[in-house]
């Protein structure tokens, strides 16, 4: 029986928060991906942002734990958005979101997951994208 993942781009605010809380939402999805539940995009953009909040905070231990799940492939690291894209992306949202919105769109990925209601909230009521905007507790329910 083969079961289809479901395909995600994950915002730096479900990764640190499910690196400083293991036991909520975020930290139940990021323990899915290292399972291989989920398949899991994210940008270099990304990856550079939730190392430098984790090392902001003084926390070596959790840069460790961070920079390991990278080693082990939990998250595809996917290439810049092209100029098209972010222009796209633009129209939605507030220009510190475009590149993370942008680099969804050429993704063959079923959710962007995020927990900034305030930025994305309007997305998540109506996606115009190919993908759905949602919190981590969507994706749970369907894991």
């Amino acid at each position: 029986m083969v079961i289809n993942k479901l395909k995600v781009v994950l915002d730096s605010s479900v990764i640190l928060a499910g690196l400083f809380n293991t036991e909520g939402g975020s930290g139940s999805l990021l323990y899915a991906a290292e399972l291989g539940l989920v398949k899991v995009y994210v940008s270099s953009d990304i990856i550079t942002e939730v190392s430098r909040n984790i090392l902001q905070k003084g926390n070596n231990q959790l840069h460790e734990i961070f920079q390991n799940l990278i080693k082990k492939n939990t998250f595809e690291i996917v290439p810049h958005p092209q100029p098209e894209d972010l222009k796209h992306a633009a129209k939605f949202v507030v220009k510190k979101y475009i590149a993370i919105l942008a680099i969804c769109f050429k993704l063959p990925i079923d959710y962007f997951v995020t927990l900034d209601q305030k930025d994305f909230g309007s997305l998540m009521k109506d996606s115009p994208f190919h993908f759905q905007v949602v919190t981590p507790d969507i994706i749970l329910k369907q894991i």
